[in-house]
């Protein structure tokens, strides 16, 4: 009776699991004695794709309905493209039957990705149907290790932090498929200052042996800190964070660039907020705040020495601009409004210049015209405006992080919500023009000269961005290199980037201060 028992319950086993089916397969034969029926089908579209995100044959359902409209892949081929001899139904089956395409001279690896709309109505349980791929005259490359097992790898091996999506290619040597793979601006863990490298490296697809890899060390590492401000091609001014014990306190450096010299300029007991050098480079002015308040100072770089400027009657200076060598504006701001002084160096004095019942974000200088952006928490697209003695305001828009670009042009990003992007508005008093990248956000931008303007665009597909030069009497764009942060300052002499950047996460170091070397980062055309 048990043996009977037994073989019962196997019998049941096996039907059940030869029953069995995936919703998308990928079959060479149908069964003969079963009838299929044609379908009505039409091909939109078809793309050799080199994703490689999946390389078994699938069938995806992108919308239902008495058009069902469906992705299918026939997995990974050598060919010069594919088609579609016919669709039929067999039951809940349904069997799409795919030919490869051989052109000798176009023969390419790829995941052909075919677009398809089937007009006859299926079946009314859609769920319940099962999408077949039949190869026709190719049989499908099987590889023992797909993209995402191959990048774990290389990330393992290599100890590198990627910043951004790599370049993956897969190509055919004789008998062998190797996966050669592309990293730009990646922290190499194996250094103690955690340099920046370009990485490539070639592995083979069914062993994971590493073929081939080349390092390129593409930064030079300056220092732990935060970028302040950059005299072009001279020098640098970042601050260091410091803690000791319970306490936390900044202090301000200089990074000379032609002969590589760091200089200790001044040690706070408390933050520092901001910093500026003065046209001439002979002055410093930055803010220096704690819990309850902010002060602002003026140092000579030549002796080091800083003096507190701040006025009387508890004030709070948060915004700071040099309209020239000898002499510095700042914004005394609070709840209620701010009140502009300006402050002499040779007189060592501070003049109250007028008061304006708005709260300012950022303000700028341009002869006597000061333009300022109101802040306003609940927007991102502010008021802009202009003035000259603080009562008479020209409203000349909306936006943010608005500057003189020179006598005619004023500069500032303004977002599109529906689109959620920003793009650079340029207003003249006789036009206002707009640069919109149709891929890309403008996250930030800075005056190169008169008729230039440095911008960096949001790679939303890459997590990392685009460095570009603007031309406005061109109005157009160039790209110049793919970088990992939108917060830089340019040489374009030396074709250098500087930049400061968190090291992994998991490592206990604060910011780092490098140079990058643009050549040697990949070039976006547009």
């Amino acid at each position: 009776m048990k043996k009977i028992l037994f073989l019962f319950i196997i019998t049941i086993l096996l039907v059940a699991v030869l029953g069995c089916t995936s919703n998308n397969q990928d079959k060479t034969l149908v069964a003969e004695d079963v009838e299929e029926e044609p379908i009505d089908y039409k091909i939109e579209k078809i793309v050799l794709s080199k994703g490689f995100q999946s390389l078994a044959p699938n069938v995806e359902v992108l919308k239902k309905g008495t058009r069902l409209k469906l992705l299918a892949s026939p997995g990974l081929l050598e060919s010069s493209g594919v088609t579609i001899d016919k669709i039929t139904k067999s039951g809940k089956e349904i069997n799409i039957y795919v030919q490869s395409l051989a052109n000798e001279e176009k023969k390419q690896l790829s995941t052909p990705q075919i677009l398809l709309e089937i007009n006859d109505p299926i079946i009314k349980k859609l769920e319940e149907v099962h999408f077949n791929i039949i190869s026709q005259n190719y049989e499908p490359i099987s590889l023992k290790l797909d993209k995402n097992q191959i990048l774990n790898k290389v990330y393992s091996d290599f100890n590198i932090e990627p910043t951004s999506i790599p370049s993956v290619e897969l190509t055919k040597l004789k008998d062998s498929f190797i996966w050669n793979i592309s990293f730009d601006n990646v922290f190499n863990d194996e250094d103690s200052k955690f340099s920046l490298v370009n990485l490539d490296v070639a592995v083979d697809a069914n062993t994971g042996e590493i073929i081939e890899s080349t390092k390129d060390d593409i930064s030079t590492y300056i220092d732990e800190g935060v970028l302040l401000d950059y005299i072009p091609h001279k020098a640098l001014l970042y601050k260091r964070q410091h803690i000791e014990k319970e306490d936390e306190y900044d202090s301000l450096w200089i990074y000379n660039i032609e002969t590589g010299d760091r200089s200790n300029l001044y040690t706070s007991r408390y933050k520092i907020h901001s910093a500026l050098f003065n046209p001439d480079s002979e002055h410093i002015s930055f803010i220096e705040t704690d819990e309850s308040k902010s002060d602002i100072y003026v140092a000579s770089i030549s002796d080091k020495i800083a003096y507190k400027i701040t006025p009387v009657n508890k004030l709070q200076p948060k915004l700071m601009r040099w309209v020239d060598n000898n002499k510095l504006y700042f914004m005394d701001i609070d709840n209620s409004g701010t009140t502009l002084f300006e402050y002499n160096v040779d007189e060592n004095k501070s003049t109250r210049k007028f008061y304006l019942d708005k709260t300012v974000e950022n303000f700028d200088i341009n002869d006597d015209n000061i333009l300022f952006v109101e802040y306003d928490k609940a927007l991102v697209n502010k008021n802009i405006y202009l003035t000259k003695d603080g009562s008479n305001l020209e409203n000349i828009g909306t936006g943010f992080q608005a500057t003189f670009l020179n006598n005619n042009n004023i500069v500032y990003l303004k977002n599109i919500e529906k689109e959620d992007k920003n793009i650079l508005h340029i207003y003249n008093a006789d036009r206002e023009t707009e640069y919109k990248d149709l891929e890309h956000s403008i996250t930030n931008y800075f005056k190169l000269d008169d008729n230039n303007i440095i911008l960096t665009k949001k790679n939303s597909c890459n997590n990392d961005y685009i460095l570009a030069r603007y031309n406005l009497p061109e109005k157009s764009a160039t790209s110049i290199a793919n970088i990992n942060s939108d917060k830089i300052f340019y040489d374009s002499e030396k074709a250098k980037a500087y930049v400061n950047l968190a090291p992994p996460p998991d490592k206990d170091k604060h910011n780092i201060i490098y140079s990058i070397d643009l050549n040697k980062l990949n070039i976006i055309d547009e």
